[in-house]
């Protein structure tokens, strides 16, 4: 069983909350360009499987297909709309680092996931697990 120290685990908690402050306006204006402050829901995205979707960060745009819902292992089916993994396959020529992005499309609620790798660059998840 591999043992993480407690200050490891704060310290990343610290850093993903200062990688998520760079990215929210700083002015009114630009507020309906901010994401959503609501939770993202199952629901919120069921409607957009094979639709493409502008992922940002870092003032860098990147076209992401969303390829799949998937169920989070151990989610009974009251808490499907709060716990699913979101997986996009990447269009174009670039890969995609991990970070955070806003994730845009008409008719679907902005909002900052955490994008990462799943198994290349080419192909991301963004985990949302709110069962806790």
């Amino acid at each position: 069983m591999i043992d993480v120290p407690r200050r490891a685990v704060l310290g990343a908690g610290v850093g993903a909350l200062a990688l998520a402050a760079v990215g929210w306006p700083a002015s009114a204006s630009a507020a309906n360009t901010s994401p959503n402050t609501s939770p993202p829901r199952r629901a919120h995205y069921a409607k957009s499987v094979g639709r493409t979707f502008t992922a940002t960060c870092n003032g860098r745009s990147h076209t992401v297909k969303l390829a799949h819902i998937r169920d989070v292992a151990g989610t009974t089916s009251s808490n499907r709309d709060r716990c699913f993994n979101l997986v996009f396959t990447v269009a174009g020529t670039s890969d995609l680092p991990d970070g955070i992005y806003t994730l845009r499309r008409l008719g679907v609620p902005t909002q900052a996931l955490f994008l990462s790798s799943l198994g290349g660059p080419r192909t991301v998840q963004a985990l949302v697990n709110r069962s806790v």
